[in-house]
Protein backbone atom coordinates (compact mmCIF):
# COMPACT_ATOMS: atom_id res chain seq x y z
CA UNK A 1 0.00 0.00 0.00
CA UNK A 2 1.37 3.39 -0.97
CA UNK A 3 1.69 6.00 1.74
CA UNK A 4 0.12 9.30 0.72
CA UNK A 5 1.21 11.31 3.79
CA UNK A 6 3.77 10.57 6.47
CA UNK A 7 4.26 12.52 9.67
CA UNK A 8 6.61 12.31 12.63
CA UNK A 9 5.49 13.97 15.85
CA UNK A 10 7.76 14.43 18.85
CA UNK A 11 5.62 14.69 21.98
CA UNK A 12 7.27 16.79 24.70
CA UNK A 13 5.81 17.94 28.00
CA UNK A 14 4.70 21.30 26.57
CA UNK A 15 3.10 19.61 23.56
CA UNK A 16 1.35 17.12 25.85
CA UNK A 17 -0.13 20.07 27.78
CA UNK A 18 -1.40 21.47 24.48
CA UNK A 19 -2.98 18.08 23.68
CA UNK A 20 -4.67 17.67 27.07
CA UNK A 21 -5.97 21.26 27.00
CA UNK A 22 -7.46 20.72 23.54
CA UNK A 23 -9.15 17.46 24.48
CA UNK A 24 -10.95 18.81 27.57
CA UNK A 25 -14.44 19.25 26.22
CA UNK A 26 -16.50 22.41 26.34
CA UNK A 27 -19.09 20.45 28.29
CA UNK A 28 -16.55 19.70 31.05
CA UNK A 29 -15.44 23.33 31.21
CA UNK A 30 -19.05 24.55 31.30
CA UNK A 31 -19.83 22.08 34.10
CA UNK A 32 -16.92 23.55 36.08
CA UNK A 33 -18.17 27.12 35.68
CA UNK A 34 -21.76 26.21 36.52
CA UNK A 35 -20.68 24.19 39.56
CA UNK A 36 -18.43 26.96 40.89
CA UNK A 37 -21.17 29.53 40.24
CA UNK A 38 -23.70 27.44 42.15
CA UNK A 39 -21.41 27.18 45.18
CA UNK A 40 -20.68 30.92 45.11
CA UNK A 41 -24.42 31.71 45.06
CA UNK A 42 -24.95 29.26 47.92
CA UNK A 43 -22.14 30.94 49.89
CA UNK A 44 -23.64 34.41 49.34
CA UNK A 45 -27.02 33.10 50.50
CA UNK A 46 -25.36 31.77 53.67
CA UNK A 47 -23.79 35.18 54.31
CA UNK A 48 -27.21 36.86 53.97
CA UNK A 49 -28.66 34.35 56.43
CA UNK A 50 -25.86 35.22 58.86
CA UNK A 51 -24.29 31.75 58.54
CA UNK A 52 -20.80 33.21 58.13
CA UNK A 53 -18.82 30.02 58.85
CA UNK A 54 -20.95 27.90 56.53
CA UNK A 55 -20.74 30.56 53.81
CA UNK A 56 -16.96 30.78 54.21
CA UNK A 57 -16.63 27.00 54.03
CA UNK A 58 -18.75 26.80 50.88
CA UNK A 59 -16.84 29.69 49.30
CA UNK A 60 -13.53 27.94 50.09
CA UNK A 61 -14.90 24.73 48.60
CA UNK A 62 -15.96 26.61 45.43
CA UNK A 63 -12.48 28.13 45.07
CA UNK A 64 -10.75 24.76 45.51
CA UNK A 65 -13.21 23.08 43.13
CA UNK A 66 -12.65 25.74 40.45
CA UNK A 67 -8.87 25.68 40.86
CA UNK A 68 -8.61 21.88 40.64
CA UNK A 69 -10.80 21.58 37.57
CA UNK A 70 -9.27 24.54 35.73
CA UNK A 71 -5.72 23.35 36.44
CA UNK A 72 -6.55 19.75 35.47
CA UNK A 73 -4.92 19.84 31.99
CA UNK A 74 -1.61 21.02 33.40
CA UNK A 75 -1.63 18.49 36.25
CA UNK A 76 -2.71 15.64 33.97
CA UNK A 77 -0.11 16.34 31.29
CA UNK A 78 2.63 16.59 33.93
CA UNK A 79 1.59 13.27 35.50
CA UNK A 80 1.36 11.47 32.15
CA UNK A 81 4.70 12.91 31.06
CA UNK A 82 6.43 11.90 34.32
CA UNK A 83 5.05 8.37 33.94
CA UNK A 84 6.36 8.21 30.39
CA UNK A 85 9.82 9.46 31.41
CA UNK A 86 9.94 6.92 34.24
CA UNK A 87 9.07 4.07 31.84
CA UNK A 88 11.30 5.06 28.90
CA UNK A 89 14.18 7.14 30.27
CA UNK A 90 13.50 9.74 27.54
CA UNK A 91 12.06 13.21 27.74
CA UNK A 92 10.01 12.86 24.57
CA UNK A 93 7.92 10.38 22.60
CA UNK A 94 8.24 10.03 18.82
CA UNK A 95 5.17 8.92 16.90
CA UNK A 96 5.21 8.14 13.17
CA UNK A 97 1.89 8.28 11.34
CA UNK A 98 1.40 6.98 7.79
CA UNK A 99 -1.76 7.81 5.86
CA UNK A 100 -2.49 5.34 3.05
CA UNK A 101 -5.56 5.18 0.84
CA UNK A 102 -7.41 2.67 3.05
CA UNK A 103 -6.03 3.14 6.57
CA UNK A 104 -3.88 5.06 9.03
CA UNK A 105 -0.86 3.38 10.64
CA UNK A 106 0.47 4.81 13.90
CA UNK A 107 3.84 3.64 15.20
CA UNK A 108 5.36 4.55 18.55
CA UNK A 109 9.00 4.72 17.48
CA UNK A 110 10.64 3.95 20.84
CA UNK A 111 8.60 0.80 21.52
CA UNK A 112 7.88 -0.26 17.95
CA UNK A 113 4.20 -0.64 18.83
CA UNK A 114 1.98 -0.26 15.76
CA UNK A 115 -1.76 0.33 15.51
CA UNK A 116 -3.91 0.56 12.41
CA UNK A 117 -7.05 2.69 12.20
CA UNK A 118 -9.73 3.05 9.55
CA UNK A 119 -10.85 6.42 8.21
CA UNK A 120 -14.45 5.48 9.10
CA UNK A 121 -13.43 5.56 12.79
CA UNK A 122 -12.38 9.22 12.57
CA UNK A 123 -14.96 11.31 14.47
CA UNK A 124 -13.50 14.80 14.11
CA UNK A 125 -10.32 16.75 13.63
CA UNK A 126 -9.25 19.54 15.98
CA UNK A 127 -6.43 22.00 15.51
CA UNK A 128 -4.05 23.42 18.10
CA UNK A 129 -1.11 25.76 17.64
CA UNK A 130 1.30 22.94 16.69
CA UNK A 131 -0.90 19.90 15.99
CA UNK A 132 -3.88 18.36 14.35
CA UNK A 133 -5.70 15.99 16.69
CA UNK A 134 -7.63 13.23 14.99
CA UNK A 135 -10.36 11.96 17.33
CA UNK A 136 -10.78 8.23 16.70
CA UNK A 137 -13.41 7.81 19.44
CA UNK A 138 -13.11 6.18 22.87
CA UNK A 139 -10.68 8.92 24.00
CA UNK A 140 -8.15 7.83 21.36
CA UNK A 141 -6.37 10.55 19.41
CA UNK A 142 -3.83 10.52 16.60
CA UNK A 143 -1.34 13.39 16.84
CA UNK A 144 -0.16 14.99 13.62
CA UNK A 145 2.52 17.69 13.94
CA UNK A 146 2.00 20.61 11.58
CA UNK A 147 5.75 20.82 10.99
CA UNK A 148 6.34 17.03 10.97
CA UNK A 149 5.43 16.02 7.43
CA UNK A 150 8.09 13.86 5.78
CA UNK A 151 5.80 13.07 2.85
CA UNK A 152 3.19 15.54 1.61
CA UNK A 153 2.40 18.98 2.98
CA UNK A 154 0.27 20.22 5.84
CA UNK A 155 -2.19 22.01 3.54
CA UNK A 156 -2.62 18.95 1.28
CA UNK A 157 -3.09 16.74 4.35
CA UNK A 158 -5.92 18.88 5.75
CA UNK A 159 -7.78 18.80 2.43
CA UNK A 160 -7.20 15.05 2.10
CA UNK A 161 -8.31 14.10 5.62
CA UNK A 162 -11.42 16.28 5.58
CA UNK A 163 -12.49 14.80 2.27
CA UNK A 164 -11.43 11.20 2.98
CA UNK A 165 -13.12 11.07 6.39
CA UNK A 166 -16.04 13.27 5.31
CA UNK A 167 -15.46 15.76 8.14
CA UNK A 168 -15.57 19.44 8.83
CA UNK A 169 -12.64 20.88 10.70
CA UNK A 170 -13.36 21.22 14.45
CA UNK A 171 -12.01 23.74 16.91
Amino acid sequence: MDVIFENVCRITQSLLYEIVSATVSRKNRMFTYIGAGFFIILAVLCFFLKEIWLGAAILAFAAIYAYLTISMPKRTSKKVFETYIHNSNRDYLDIRVAFAELDITVETVSSGETRIYQYDDLKKMAETEHLYLLDMGNKTYIYVAKDGFTKGTCEEFVKFILKRADLEKGE
